[in-house]
């Protein structure tokens, strides 16, 4: 390894112990059964983030800065829970950060706002997309002044769904006069042209959002794979893999998450592919990976060696 790539290693490792995540599960707190679907979202001071819960009523919340978090759940036909004290986050994934949410009672004196959302170039529909209905004045541009940075109101009610796989959401809302905007991470926010009225037992249709792709996302290509114990072939966690392009000009980097697995963004364009982890050797893949614009390249993968050290 020269020296431009130790220090390269160097910088990556010391990434690999800053990021975090929370994790837990949601279930009905009659039923104790699990709640597909919910959205749980964790708020600090550096930024946050949020995941929705999969048939077992899992979550897991990945890439948080260390810090303190306020974390709640939510899920339609549920009231939001609130973890009762902040959640600290360090190196690592934060386990049994857990919800049980309470069913809203009744439902009779609830209309509904239903739709669609998906993508504006390709029509396909955009799964985890949030729509959000608000109560009281228009909002700000697209929506989005009308919140704080971790979707609260401020002041007005709000209700909100989670798009599903095939882009459709259904919103149970009280009888009133909002104002709907959806949202997706990599596309620019878009609120319903008018004011959307729903009275109650009311199912409002065809309320639906073409989200346009921002910034350079749509024109980049991706590569995947797994990193792995060569010789036990367990998952390692954590580890950086580095993408350089021809020129070396370009570099794009990613880390594993518990089961080994990476994803790095890149531009088109073929890239020399090294992957690194604490207490293993550098391996980089044998040919160059090529990348094309809006596809996947898949199965790069790695089998690290462990560094024998003179206590082996």
């Amino acid at each position: 390894m020269n020296r431009l790539q130790t220090m390269l290693a160097i910088v990556a490792m010391a990434g690999t112990t800053l990021a975090g995540g929370i994790s837990g599960r949601v279930v009905n707190a009659r039923r104790g059964d699990p709640i597909e679907g919910a959205v749980v979202v964790a708020q600090g001071r550096s930024g946050g983030g949020r995941a929705v819960t999969n048939a077992r009523g899992v979550y897991e919340i990945d890439d948080l800065e260390p810090g303190d978090y306020k974390v709640k759940a939510m899920a339609r036909g549920y009231e939001t829970s609130r973890y009762p004290r902040p959640v600290t986050v360090a190196r690592g994934v934060t386990p049994d950060i857990n919800f049980r949410l309470v069913p809203n009672r009744g439902g009779r004196d609830k209309g509904f706002i239903t739709g669609r959302v998906v993508d504006a170039r390709t029509g396909k529909p955009i799964e985890g997309a949030l729509v959000l209905a608000m109560a009281g004045p228009r909002p700000g541009e697209d929506g989005v002044a009308a919140m704080s940075s971790d979707g609260e109101d401020r002041g007005r009610a709000i209700f909100r769904a989670v798009t599903n796989a095939r882009g459709q959401y259904r919103m149970a809302v009280r009888p009133g006069v909002y104002r709907v905007w959806a949202k997706a991470r990599g596309y620019k926010p878009a609120s319903f042209p008018q004011k959307v009225g729903v009275r109650a037992g009311q199912k409002v249709d065809g309320i639906s959002f073409r989200l346009r792709p921002v910034g350079r996302q749509q024109n980049k290509g991706a590569i995947l794979g797994r990193v792995y114990d060569a010789q036990t072939s367990e998952p390692i966690a954590g580890a950086v893999v580095v993408a350089y392009s021809a020129n070396g000009q370009q570099v794009f980097r990613a880390r594993t998450n518990r089961r080994g697995m990476y994803k790095i963004k890149a531009d088109p364009g073929a890239y020399r592919v090294v992957a690194m982890a604490r207490g293993y050797g550098q391996e980089s893949y044998p040919r160059p990976v090529p990348v094309r614009a809006g596809h996947p390249t898949g199965d790069i993968d790695f089998g690290l060696r462990r560094i024998r050290t003179e206590l082996d």
